[in-house]
């Protein structure tokens, strides 16, 4: 059902199963230092909207709409679908993943559902040691900042927002390093 039910969410919304779907997952329930930038995912979307005609969705948990929709604010281009601004389930972001070619996430529990569904992903980690979170997905292409500070696992940056160094473990990371590994993760073909 809940399968059935994400496949007329994507027809509704025009998807085109010639190219292909990626879902963004921009969250983290564990702390803003887990976060990737908003506007990098908006110009990941961008870049791979323009590059490989991609279909975005935009996952959002309930308590994340509001910073979320920064990243559709920031697209050019609209996404097949923005959870920032409706409400999903978790039985249908499995759905959604299943049916995904490529999820992007930070290091959440969406990374988990698609290594457990098959689904190729990019994970970008900060802040969280993925030595704690090792997945045996062979799909799976994880960024690891290499920032000095790295990983802290703290939930918030503990410099100074002022510092130029705030953050760094999340700004330090490229649209392009990531844009590179979803690339290579796409022209693996299907799954």
């Amino acid at each position: 059902a809940d399968g059935a039910a994400a496949d007329a969410l994507l027809a509704e919304a025009g998807y085109d199963p010639a190219r292909p779907l990626v879902l963004l997952n921009p969250g983290g329930a564990f702390g803003p230092s887990k976060l990737w930038p908003m506007e990098r995912y908006a110009q990941l979307a961008e870049h791979l909207i323009e590059t490989h005609h991609a279909q975005i969705i935009i996952n959002a948990a309930p308590n994340e709409q509001a910073a979320i929709a920064a990243v559709a604010r920031a697209m050019t281009h609209a996404p097949l679908l923005d959870f920032s601004g409706r409400s999903n389930t978790l039985n249908a972001l499995k759905s959604l993943v299943a049916a995904c070619d490529l999820v992007v996430t930070n290091d959440t529990g969406t990374r988990h559902i698609a290594a457990a569904l098959g689904t190729p992903l990019v994970t970008i980690f900060g802040s969280t040691d993925p030595a704690w979170t090792t997945l045996d997905c062979p799909r799976e292409i994880t960024i690891i900042s290499d920032a000095p500070c790295a990983p802290c696992q703290k939930k918030a940056c503990p410099i100074d927002p002022t510092d130029a160094t705030f953050h760094q473990c999340m700004t330090s990371i490229s649209v392009e390093t990531v844009a590179a590994a979803a690339e290579k993760l796409l022209a693996g073909g299907a799954r």
